[in-house]
């Protein structure tokens, strides 16, 4: 890119975030987003070459059965294929092998993690041989002793500071019901529960996660912070419930088994395929999944993955030459990858940007997204994007007409979080868009329910048309008001 085109980008982005520098009321500011997004919508809003011919030739049953296959990737029978795993090199490599049978030339990015693979994990109460009580450890939390670990099981409420108050747990495995509203996250409640004695700690989730009426999802997740020495499971609602109720009624013995080994020295292996661009080699549209997973994970994030190679499929059928050089990405550790860290996530994208931000500083013209979609019941299609990129998000749905779901499921979340791939490009001045939010998604997110019983063809294929769009007007938006400042290109 060269300084003209640069300045132009930098004082885009100026531009685009003068409101928060400026005194002008809310209503004003909102003027201001309208005339960008009318704006947008007159400069964008149609088709560009090949357009029709991509979407035409979106093989949706083909990124389906694509994501079903990413699924059976895993260390133990409920999935999971975390950083650094054989799972999760097992899932690159059939990744990486099906973009070379199109004819690309992918390659493999490699950086430390903590690697930690679970195998298996059982609880069987004494006296109660016949109750079922599936668990899962939380990642990065170490085994149980060799045969497992036998201990009275004691009920603390939501295992808060009051609630523990006096109590001793000494020698024994502390139950809680984790309502986010009154602890933060389970490792805070784990580690309470450890001061006080616990030689394990089993949970299940009562508020946001995990959540499904069935009672039958058991929310595992990342392990934020400082590490603990005991084994920490999840137990899905229903049957954390139950078993509740035994230990408030009297004294119960179980025996916690929990197999799993941590490797400090791992090695996590993203997935980089370049489309090199015909006009603007030097600039990137960057398209980023992840295909590290808990259990097999349809929405987060098989199906994301295989709308990625739905895209590449067509767009190597139809012969599609971009303007702009297209890198598609799949990380490892978007779901965990370190230990002792505030947040223990995208390891992927952080580290591979940190190392190649020199290569592609100024050239990464946007990074879309592909996270948790298509999940039955949510009622969100679209995209989320920051105010630099909003416009051009809102442009690319307008007189969208869905083909598989109802048209008021439309729209574009004006916000991103740290919570994927999408921060790690943010932290360096890199505008992002991603695939909207679905709500009600976190009701099966990261447990055994999220899986094709629970996902959404149709969703599915409005989705892979959405990104679709959004990838080739982003490719031809070279020459014109990319950012919506007062400017325009030579």
């Amino acid at each position: 890119m060269n300084n003209k085109r640069l300045l132009a980008f930098a004082t885009a982005s100026i531009l685009a975030m003068g409101s928060f520098y400026t005194q002008v009321d809310a209503t004003e500011v909102e003027l201001q987003q309208d005339k960008r997004v009318a704006q947008a919508v007159q400069t964008y809003n149609q088709e560009v070459k090949k357009e029709q011919a991509v979407i035409d030739a979106l093989d949706m049953q083909f990124g389906w059965d694509f994501a079903l296959e990413l699924g059976k990737f895993g260390t133990a029978e409920e999935g999971f294929r975390m950083a650094g795993t054989q799972a999760s090199k097992d899932a690159a490599a059939y990744i990486y092998n099906t973009f070379e049978s199109f004819g690309y030339d992918p390659e493999y990015y490699e950086f430390p993690v903590v690697e930690w693979n679970y195998y298996g994990a059982s609880l069987e109460v004494e006296g109660h041989e016949a109750l079922s009580l599936p668990v899962v450890p939380f990642v990065n939390t170490p085994a149980t002793p060799e045969g497992g670990l036998e201990a009275e099981v004691v009920y603390i409420g939501h295992g808060t500071k009051a609630e523990l108050e006096g109590v001793d747990l000494t020698g024994k495995i502390a139950l809680l019901d984790m309502d986010v509203d009154q602890m933060l996250w389970h490792n805070n409640a784990a580690l309470q529960a450890r001061l006080h004695g616990a030689e394990a700690v089993i949970l299940y989730y009562t508020t946001y996660y995990g959540t499904d009426e069935s009672g039958e999802a058991g929310f595992v997740g990342d392990w934020s912070g400082r590490r603990i020495d005991i084994p920490v499971l999840s137990i899905p609602q229903k049957y954390g419930k139950q078993l509740a109720k035994l230990a408030e009624e009297k004294t119960i013995t179980a025996t916690l088994s929990s197999n799993v080994t941590m490797n400090e020295d791992g090695t996590g292996r993203n997935v980089v395929t370049k489309i090199e661009g015909s006009k603007f080699p030097d600039e990137y549209v960057v398209v980023v999944a992840h295909h590290d997973a808990f259990y097999t994970s349809m929405q987060d994030d098989s199906l994301p993955v295989g709308m990625m190679m739905t895209l590449a499929k067509a767009m190597d059928e139809v012969g599609y030459q971009p303007e702009r050089s297209l890198l598609f990405v799949t990380t490892d550790a978007e779901e965990t990858g370190d230990i002792d860290t505030f947040y223990d996530w995208m390891m992927g994208s952080w580290r591979m940007i940190n190392d190649k931000i020199q290569e592609w500083n100024g050239k990464i013209v946007n990074a879309h997204i592909l996270e948790m979609i298509g999940m039955k019941g949510v009622e969100e299609l679209g995209f989320r994007a920051p105010d630099i990129m909003y416009p051009f998000a809102m442009s690319v749905i307008d007189g969208y007409q869905p083909v598989g779901v109802p048209k008021d499921y439309l729209g574009v979340d004006n916000f991103i979080t740290t919570s994927s791939d999408e921060w790690s490009f943010s932290y360096f001045g890199i505008p992002t868009t991603r695939t909207r939010n679905e709500v009600k998604a976190d009701e099966v997110y990261h447990t055994a329910l999220d899986n094709e019983a629970h996902a959404d063809f149709d969703l599915f294929t409005d989705n892979v048309i959405l990104q679709a769009k959004m990838l080739l007007r982003l490719d031809e938006a070279t020459e014109k008001l990319l950012f919506f400042g007062n400017f325009v290109y030579d």
